[in-house]
């Protein structure tokens, strides 16, 4: 699975299971996620629209591979606090709680979903920044010879 692709579900994830409750979405942090997201996608698409034209100034290239590194850790600083704000929607009206029939019955507490997921999310995070970082340095090491052999 790809980077887009993983950014995609996560992203529905937290837009459909998340800031779905009414009451959650006027909360400051869901906009603050929005403009998260979009500094990302503001940073990455250009870049790749240059990369597809012609080659990419010096500058943008730094922008993608340098600032969307610290953009995408506190995207998911606040993914993890919007997470964590709506455990007591979730805890209050018991939504997406349910018992499985099983050969063991099974009762499945949405809150405690949620609550495991902020560690994977944590550790998919820490993944991700190592994989940016080794891809920053390659690119930014691939324009420099870039500049040398010209």
């Amino acid at each position: 699975m790809g980077k887009d692709e993983k950014n995609v579900m996560e992203r529905n994830f937290l837009l459909f299971l998340i800031i779905s409750q009414e009451e959650f979405q006027s909360n400051t942090v869901v906009c603050v996620l929005f403009y998260m997201w979009n500094i990302l996608d503001l940073l990455r698409y250009p870049y790749e629209l240059l990369c597809l034209i012609s080659s990419p100034s010096f500058n943008m290239l730094w922008a993608r591979y340098t600032v969307s590194i610290p953009v995408y850790v506190l995207s998911v600083i606040v993914e993890g606090i919007s997470i964590f704000l709506t455990l007591p929607y979730y805890e209050s009206q018991g939504t997406y709680s349910a018992q499985f029939k099983t050969p063991i019955s099974v009762y499945v507490h949405f809150p405690y979903v949620l609550m495991a997921y902020l560690p994977l999310l944590a550790t998919g995070t820490g993944v991700s920044v190592l994989i940016l970082l080794e891809e920053r340095r390659q690119m930014l090491k691939s324009w420099t010879t870039k500049i040398k052999t010209s």
